[in-house]
């Protein structure tokens, strides 16, 4: 076996790089005794979260939302000198971590229903368009088309001596 990227021979058939260039070798082993052939894997669907998940990311989302927010809210606290706007962020903050608590003891792990798939039964299957009938071309016979002059014929012409173009 040969380097597919240098083509240097390694030594033997258990080194797992290539010695010049730093190919991984073992994919072209399987490769060659296989035909050529990559393994194939059954393609893994991702999980549904739970719906203890999914209330614990919406809890975090109130934590995240209560800190981006509170900048905004104390300079309009800082306009009129009155802390009355901060009770926003700290209400998302308050409701986040309830929310995360309440999702942590009480949640439940079981997965979310899955949104039902349209029905197949409605759809018609796709066929080619019918065949069109076309008219015939005429037939052309193609011994009596001339043949296409020499790109040098007139060339070959000019070069002629007088006497011989008459």
């Amino acid at each position: 076996m040969y380097c597919p990227r240098c083509g240097q021979q390694p030594a033997s058939n258990a080194i797992r790089f290539c010695a010049n260039c730093g190919l991984r070798l073992e994919g072209v082993s399987y490769l060659l005794a296989n035909e050529g052939t990559l393994p194939t894997q059954a393609p893994t669907a991702p999980t549904a979260p739970t719906m203890k998940q999914r209330d614990m990311r919406r809890g975090a989302k109130f934590l995240l939302s209560s800190f981006i927010s509170l900048p905004l809210f104390a300079l309009l606290c800082a306009i009129p000198e009155n802390p009355a706007p901060l009770i926003v962020p700290i209400t998302l903050f308050i409701a986040g971590i309830c929310w995360i608590l309440y999702a942590k003891i009480f949640g439940d792990d079981t997965s979310l229903p899955q949104k039902a798939k349209p029905l197949q039964q409605n759809l018609q299957p796709v066929y080619f368009p019918p065949a069109q009938s076309h008219t015939a071309l005429p037939s052309i016979r193609t011994a009596e088309i001339e043949p296409p002059h020499s790109v040098i014929e007139h060339t070959t012409r000019q070069l002629k001596p007088e006497k011989q173009r008459q």
